[in-house]
């Protein structure tokens, strides 16, 4: 009977934390209409501004149907750590947003393992991004601006660094509200990163990594309604 009571304690505390992340979300859409969606198939690559085009592949592998692929890159010794392999929608000027994307970890790289939703990117040196990573440092496992080759830190609240699975599918999901100053990165139920000293400008926006190899699917974008 202690079993069974202790079952239904967890399972309600279940319930009751879970959806906060999913009830945002749910009020967030009321908001916001749907600017972009990519389930991905063989002409997708098209859509997208890459770094590196010949290392993005669409395979059949997908958490429904195909996927985009990242085959990674190994970083040169002693370059300061930033996102070094973008995936750029074709949007040129989104501010407020809300990006969810289905995505499947797959670096070799144990040392540092992650994925980055970049955002305000205007050229190639000035942009912003959440990093959620394997290894949490100086230069990783936050919210970051980059502006003309220097990093600085955003992050006001970040949970432990990631412990990734070869045999999961991740939910990430970015939400940027300009007009108080705030970013959150949210990966499943769990809040990763936030900042609220995000700055009210606009730009680019995509998914990078600093090196890791990984699968994406069910890419879908939000912007606030007029």
């Amino acid at each position: 009977m202690n079993r069974f009571i202790h079952l239904l304690i967890l399972i309600a505390l279940t319930h009751l934390l879970a959806p906060l992340w999913a009830q945002d979300l749910k009020n967030i859409k009321k908001t916001h209409q749907l600017l972009f969606e990519d389930a991905f198939n063989d002409q997708s690559r098209q859509l997208y501004r890459f770094s590196t085009p010949d290392q993005w592949v669409v395979t059949d592998n997908g958490k429904s149907g195909k996927d985009l692929k990242y085959l990674g890159a190994k970083r040169p010794a002693g370059e300061q750590m930033h996102p070094c392999e973008f995936m750029l929608l074709p949007h040129e000027a989104i501010g407020a947003f809300v990006m969810t994307f289905d995505f499947f970890q797959r670096g070799r790289d144990f040392s540092l393992r992650d994925v980055c939703v970049v955002y305000a990117l205007t050229n190639d040196s000035t942009y912003a991004y959440a990093q959620a990573a394997s290894e949490q440092g100086r230069f990783s496992h936050n919210i970051f601006t980059r502006t003309d080759g220097q990093t600085q830190k955003l992050g006001t609240t970040t949970a432990p660094p990631m412990i990734w699975s070869y045999e999961k599918w991740h939910r990430v999901t970015a939400i940027r509200d300009t007009a108080i100053g705030s970013l959150q990165l949210w990966i499943d139920d769990t809040l990763i990163l936030e900042t609220t000293r995000d700055t009210p400008t606009t730009g680019r926006i995509g998914v990078a990594t600093y090196g890791s190899e990984f699968k994406i699917d069910n890419l879908k974008v939000w912007v606030p309604k007029n």
